[in-house]
């Protein structure tokens, strides 16, 4: 058992998930108030705007840190002058789209405020490619520990300005307005963790190379983000905003404590795998090593997602009150569904430092219409319907995908015949 954590990547991790757990800590306190001083139609506000803010901002995974962690040590600098200045362009077209989009959620929904909270949490693209370079840097380097720190640093002071904001009386404003504030956080911190800064005199890669995945990650992370955020959507339209602000509660006091777990995973693995296959290709030792990172996921999240759901009807009536005791069953369903998401997400980040990203986004674009059809087939017998709907779309869809594409991927050759020998 000691074995399986050792290495760079149980050491990211490590630090992932010993961040996180401060970051729950405020985490958990701003849940309470929240539950305390917001009703469940303010939730639901929120959970409109922060769902489309979260859905165009995937937009922002253009794959342009990939080709860095994949590329040689010889492209770096140039490669770096190139996607400084393809950010900004990119983060530029996305403030300005985001700000389109705000006027027609606000308007398909019904909800004057969503389209002014969009315009605020655009200003966060703005202020993205002053430290992206930077952080793509700090992730080939396998430097884990500073991604641990600048994130959680950020989380934290959000989610303690959010708790202020509320019980200054801000109602859904509170959770929207600190995601801009503490922007800054995340962009002093890697530009302090890394001394990179544009010069153009060491000259650029071909700005062609910069989307060699492109494609690939970025039409895998529209259909997985939108796959993340389509239940908010489709209960805000079919249900209302009170029943989607009681959804919005039981997905945050619940499963977000388990992606949370993963999204360090996540971030940890796919430079370790990246090394693994620069250094050995794609073969045997790419495979044992997302076994053993599959693991370690398992071992430090089963435990978690197990006492959550069996704990589940005693501390959600005494830590956030009694009001949300309808969003119990909701709650426990949405943590099982974290387990099948586990081993669904290794294999993501198992095909992109394969350099097979398409494979993934082919997947992902088939499985969003799956997941609104299970969603909308849910929506007719209530929330526990809805949960139910995902929690069986979630093991259904990331079985086939693990099994299928891993099969594909590791594809073994066929033994040769044994030679036959004489019998006396």
């Amino acid at each position: 058992m000691m074995r399986l954590f050792q290495g760079s990547f149980a050491r990211n991790f490590a630090w992932l998930v010993g961040s996180e757990g401060l970051v729950r800590i405020t985490r958990l306190g701003t849940a309470v108030v929240l539950a305390r001083y917001l009703t469940a139609a303010e939730f639901g506000v929120a959970a409109l705007a922060v769902a489309s803010h979260e859905l165009l901002r995937l937009l922002a995974h253009n794959g342009f840190g990939l080709k860095l962690i994949r590329a040689g040590d010889d492209q770096v600098d140039k490669l770096c002058n190139t996607l400084f200045v393809l950010n900004w362009a990119w983060s530029l077209g996305l403030f300005a789209l985001q700000c389109a989009a705000g006027l027609l959620v606000a308007d398909y929904f019904g909800v004057d405020d969503v389209g002014p909270m969009l315009f605020i949490l655009a200003g966060v693209y703005l202020t993205m490619p002053l430290g992206l370079t930077q952080m793509y840097r700090v992730h080939r380097q396998q430097r884990l520990k500073v991604t641990a720190w600048v994130d959680s640093t950020q989380v934290m002071a959000d989610n303690v300005l959010t708790a202020v904001l509320a019980i200054a009386g801000l109602g859904a404003w509170a959770i929207v307005l600190p995601k801009l504030i503490v922007a800054p956080i995340w962009v002093i911190g890697y530009r302090m963790a890394d001394a990179w800064r544009f010069d153009r005199n060491k000259g650029f890669a071909p700005f062609g190379e910069a989307f060699g995945e492109t494609r690939g990650i970025l039409s895998s992370e529209l259909a997985r983000g939108l796959r993340a955020q389509l239940d908010i959507f489709v209960i805000g339209r079919v249900l209302g905003t009170e029943v989607l602000g009681l959804y919005y509660f039981a997905r945050n006091a619940g499963l977000g404590i388990s992606l949370a777990l993963l999204q360090a995973a996540m971030h940890a693995m796919l430079p370790k795998l990246g090394e693994v296959v620069r250094r050995f290709g794609v073969g045997s030792e790419l495979a044992a090593e997302n076994l053993r990172i599959l693991r370690i996921m398992l071992v430090v999240t089963l435990p978690v997602i197990a006492a959550q759901v069996l704990l589940a009807p005693y501390y959600v009536p005494l830590v956030f009150g009694g009001q949300w005791q309808p969003a119990i069953p909701v709650l426990m369903l949405l943590c099982l569904s974290a387990v099948p998401r586990i081993v669904g997400e290794g294999m993501t980040q198992l095909t992109r430092a394969a350099g097979h990203a398409v494979v993934d986004a082919r997947w992902n674009v088939w499985s969003a219409p799956a997941l609104f059809t299970a969603v909308l087939a849910g929506c007719h017998y209530g929330l526990v319907g809805t949960a139910s709907a995902v929690l069986l779309f979630h093991l259904v869809y990331q079985s086939l995908f693990v099994a299928v594409t891993g099969s594909r991927l590791f594809r073994r050759p066929q033994p040769e015949p044994r030679p036959l020998h004489a019998t006396t």
